[in-house]
């Protein structure tokens, strides 16, 4: 796997799927006795006209997606995490096949760029 690859399994699985995820609950949420502000939540989505329903998923693909891409801002080294905001490097590698690849190298690219990529 290399970088390019990780970012498109990660629009899939973290993006996607999340909001994909919470749609479903609130369509159906799950469990006998599912979190009553699911429960609430849902019986308010369930009210919402078809074009409101529509742009909540909009919203939701939005906030799935900034929330990966500052992840990958954190893991580029181009925002902070650091509580006291200096620098810190991070190195996200992949071992595949007994070989290890760094999938965060700046030098080719970085992660933010290819997840900006469509």
């Amino acid at each position: 796997m290399n970088s390019r690859e990780f970012v498109a399994a990660l629009k899939i699985v973290a993006c996607d799927k999340a909001a994909m995820g919470v749609l479903e609950n609130l369509r159906n949420p799950p469990g006998r006795r599912p979190d009553i502000a699911l429960v609430n939540l849902s019986n308010w989505f369930k009210t919402l006209p078809t074009e409101d329903k529509a742009a909540l998923e909009q919203i939701m693909n939005l906030a799935t997606k900034q929330a990966v891409y500052n992840v990958l801002l954190v893991i580029d080294g181009l925002l902070t995490v650091s509580p006291l905001g200096n620098p810190v490097d991070f190195e996200l590698s992949v071992i595949d096949g007994g070989k290890r690849e760094v999938l965060n190298d700046c030098v080719k690219e970085p992660l933010t760029h290819l997840f900006k990529e469509k």
